[in-house]
C-alpha cells in the first residue's frame, strides 16, 4: 500500500503568504519606479542643445571665449556645491550667464540631476545683483 503524503498544514499557509507578500512587494517596487522615471525621456530633455543667455549652443554647452572667467555661484542663496557643479557642466559659470538664462532652462538642468525639488526662480534676479556688485568691485578707484 502506498503511503499517502501528508501536507504540513502549519507550513503551507505561511509559505503561500510569504510568496504573496514577495510578489506584491515586487509589483509595488516596479510601479514606484515607473512613476518616478516616466517623465525622464520627454522631448524637452532629449534635445542636444541648451539655451544659455539667450543663445543656443549645440552639443556640449560651453561659453566661448570665457573659459577662464568663473564666478562663485555659491554666493547665491540656494546654490550649493552640487548645484554649482551642475551649472558649470551646463556652461553657466558667471553671474551674467546665470542672469540671462531662462528659469525653465535652469529647471531642466536640475530635473536631469533628479533635483526637481529645488526652485531656481529667484536665481537670475540674484545673479543680476551679484553681477552688478562684481562689476563695482572690479572697477579701478
Amino acid at each position: 500500500m502506498a503511503r499517502r503524503r501528508v501536507r504540513n498544514r502549519w507550513w503551507g499557509r505561511p509559505r503561500r503568504l510569504l510568496w504573496r507578500f514577495l510578489v506584491s512587494g515586487i509589483v509595488a517596487f516596479v510601479a514606484w519606479w515607473w512613476v518616478r522615471h516616466r517623465g525622464e525621456h520627454s522631448s524637452e530633455e532629449t534635445e542636444s542643445s541648451i539655451r544659455i543667455g539667450g543663445q543656443e549652443t549645440p552639443g556640449e554647452p560651453m561659453i566661448h571665449g570665457m573659459a577662464d572667467v568663473q564666478d562663485d555661484l555659491q554666493q547665491i542663496e540656494g546654490i550649493g556645491p552640487k548645484v554649482n557643479a551642475l551649472l558649470r557642466d551646463a556652461g553657466i559659470t558667471t553671474f551674467e550667464s546665470l542672469a540671462t538664462t531662462d528659469v525653465d532652462q535652469l529647471k531642466s538642468v536640475l530635473r536631469r540631476a533628479d533635483l526637481a525639488m529645488i526652485d531656481p526662480s529667484g536665481w537670475p534676479a540674484k545673479a543680476r545683483l551679484a553681477a552688478g556688485e562684481a562689476a563695482v568691485d572690479t572697477e579701478p578707484a
